[in-house]
């Protein structure tokens, strides 16, 4: 049967129409308005540069890599890009600072970079300008997939990363996981990894956990055999990971003669 089914026109008008939504509008559709008691008082909020990569999803990791078209959903996705933008960006300024997960494509891009280039992005790791985090070769399904499997994906890059920058990354990144396990959590402990973030949850038990301010929380998976040997941070963001309206890269015109 495969995906057959996306061959019908409202079948998939639906699809792009969902995917056309941001998580957070999604969410917000269902979400009541809340107020913060304390509207008078400074809001310290975070913002995380990042860039979430798929390895396999509507394309193939090569298309993904160089922005090739599909022929189905006109997505512009082009890793290349987003490495070579954030080099050029985080060079102009030091104040700047990128996140970066899965390593497949990071591997791709360095195979191909110059060794100025090379050195450039290795002096901004040694920096903190870029931190790696997750460092898994892609990030991995957490329902189907078998424990040596995702033994084997964390090792493989991790091993990279440590060959070349000489790091092992301390945070959990499974932003766009549709389900979350406990046996997952359980290995991310023992891979060292000190917290995990996390994006999706199903959406009324997400609203729930925000309004009882549940959202960060130390996760003990399978407490009742290994206790609190397994513990970690964890934290689910409130919508998902796409950055807030009005203030993504492209939103932004930037002028190379400013100094701001």
């Amino acid at each position: 049967m495969g995906g057959d089914w996306l061959k019908d026109q409202k079948e998939r008008e639906s699809v792009e129409q969902y995917y056309g939504k941001s998580s957070k509008a999604r969410l917000s559709e269902i979400a009541p308005k809340a107020n913060r008691a304390n509207q008078d008082k400074p809001l310290t909020v975070h913002f995380v540069p990042h860039s979430h990569m798929d390895a396999g999803w509507h394309k193939t990791p090569d298309e993904y890599y160089t922005g090739q078209e599909d022929g189905f959903v006109r997505m512009h996705a082009s890793c290349e890009t987003i490495f070579e933008a954030v080099l050029d960006e985080l060079s102009r300024d030091p104040r700047r600072k990128f996140a970066f997960a899965d390593i497949k494509f990071l591997s791709m891009w360095l195979k191909k970079l110059s060794e100025e280039k090379r050195r450039k992005f290795k002096d901004l790791v040694a920096s903190g300008q870029i931190d790696i985090v997750q460092g898994s070769w892609v990030s991995t399904d957490e329902a189907t997939t078998n424990y040596e499997d995702m033994i084997l994906n964390m090792h493989i890059g991790h091993a990279f990363l440590y060959g070349e920058y000489g790091i092992r990354p301390r945070v959990g990144w499974m932003v766009d996981e549709f389900g979350h396990s406990a046996a997952n959590a359980a290995l991310y402990s023992d891979f060292g990894l000190e917290a995990l973030i996390m994006s999706r949850k199903q959406d009324d038990m997400k609203i729930e956990a925000e309004e009882n301010k549940e959202l960060s929380f130390v996760w003990k998976p399978f407490s009742r055999h290994f206790g609190n040997n397994k513990e970690i941070m964890t934290h689910i963001t409130v919508g998902g990971y796409e950055g807030p309206d009005g203030v993504l890269h492209n939103d932004i015109e930037r002028t190379d003669t400013s100094d701001e």
